[in-house]
């Protein structure tokens, strides 16, 4: 059997049985997509603002720089969440809070501002 029969083969054949193949499709749907991993998007104007410090605390997180890319982002990554910088124009902020909920920044606010704010809203209750 030359190494082309053996590629058909496997492609038309790649699970022996339906138990087989719901593991392997478990086993694909951890490893490119966690679930544990939560999102964010970031509108600022300055980077890395708290972006860093967001994602030591186990945040996947999104910038963005302009408001086309945060109506983007959310298309992409519909349960993540909004953070507003501080640096973000009025008109700006208040365009993308008027079609989703968001957490807009004070100049003062920290990671820990944000974490706090966040874990109110959690499902599960508790954001570290």
């Amino acid at each position: 059997m030359t190494g082309i029969a053996r590629k058909d083969a496997i492609a038309l054949q790649p699970f022996r049985s339906a138990d087989s193949a719901r593991l392997g499709f478990v086993a694909i749907t951890k490893l490119f997509y966690n679930r544990d991993v939560r999102a964010l998007i970031y509108f600022t104007r300055e980077l890395p603002g708290l972006s860093n410090d967001l994602e030591l605390a186990g945040f996947q997180v999104y910038e963005a720089l302009a408001l086309s890319e945060v109506f983007y982002l959310v298309e992409q990554h519909p349960s993540a969440h909004i953070v507003l910088d501080h640096t973000v124009e009025d008109d700006a902020a208040n365009e993308v809070a008027q079609h989703y909920s968001t957490l807009r920044l004070t100049r003062n606010t920290t990671a820990a501002d944000v974490l706090w704010e966040l874990s109110s809203l959690s499902i599960e209750g508790s954001i570290q």
